[in-house]
């Protein structure tokens, strides 16, 4: 292996300074380029022996059944019911969902519309479904909608 590092050394060195600049040029543009492509985020979901790879903007909400640690997770094109909790999907999701009730987990960027009314706090979500929203996060939630919208 040293002796083929050598020879490519070798060779590099000896072609003209002017090619050596443009194949570091490209090596550089082509790192460059690679890390300015953002990769869509996946999250995987086993549904009974069906495994699901689905991106991150497509998901809207997930909710807890009155089935014991049962979960609808609500995409753009489907429902899928699956064993689990909102604790452990929440440790798997990234920043962009926010727990506004305890049995929600909204995915901020489908946000239509908050209700602010004291007797009547409630999110509705893209698909138009209505997740209700506990007081104690509706600052928080304001604050988080206003720093995606920045972003």
């Amino acid at each position: 292996i040293i002796s083929y590092l050598g020879e490519y050394c070798m060779r590099f060195l000896e072609m003209p300074l002017t090619i050596r600049i443009n194949q570091c040029l490209e090596l550089i543009y082509k790192e460059y380029v690679s890390d300015q492509i953002e990769q869509p985020k996946i999250f995987n979901i086993t549904v009974g022996s069906v495994q699901y790879a689905l991106p991150v903007e497509s998901i809207i909400f997930f909710e807890t059944l009155t089935k014991k640690r049962n979960i609808l997770l609500h995409t753009i094109h489907r429902e899928l019911e699956f064993r689990g909790t909102l604790d452990e999907i929440q440790k798997n999701t990234p920043d962009e969902f926010f727990r506004c009730h305890r049995s929600y987990l909204i995915n901020i960027k489908h946000i239509l519309e908050i209700s602010k009314k004291k007797s009547d706090m409630y999110v509705i979500m893209s698909n138009s479904h209505k997740c209700l929203l506990a007081e104690k996060n509706l600052k928080r939630l304001i604050a988080l909608t206003e720093s995606f919208a920045n972003k």
